[in-house]
């Protein structure tokens, strides 16, 4: 796992399959929108330290909007949320 450091709480997104968006050039993209998710649901305030990147953009899965699933975990590890983060094409408005 490949963890990338971030300012302010959100201390690393964590990527399960270290190869996601690296040839596609979309992993800088996906940790922004998480950064913004991050600041825009407060996740600061449950506790969130770290981010866990658990699927890469897709569609599908009763879920008709672009996203990427990620688990949102504590300074220990522990789960704390599994949120689905939109990508630009499909934001909510």
């Amino acid at each position: 796992m490949i963890p990338t450091r971030l300012l302010r709480a959100l201390q690393s997104i964590t990527w399960r399959y270290s190869t996601h968006h690296l040839k596609d050039g979309r992993r800088p993209e996906a940790e922004q929108l998480i950064k913004e998710h991050y600041d825009d649901r407060q996740l600061e305030d449950r506790g969130v330290e770290h981010a866990e990147v658990v699927s890469t953009f897709h569609g599908g899965d009763g879920h008709e909007k672009e996203h990427i699933t990620v688990e949102f975990k504590d300074v220990n590890g522990n789960h704390v949320t599994t949120h689905h983060v939109r990508g630009p094409r499909d934001a909510k408005s």
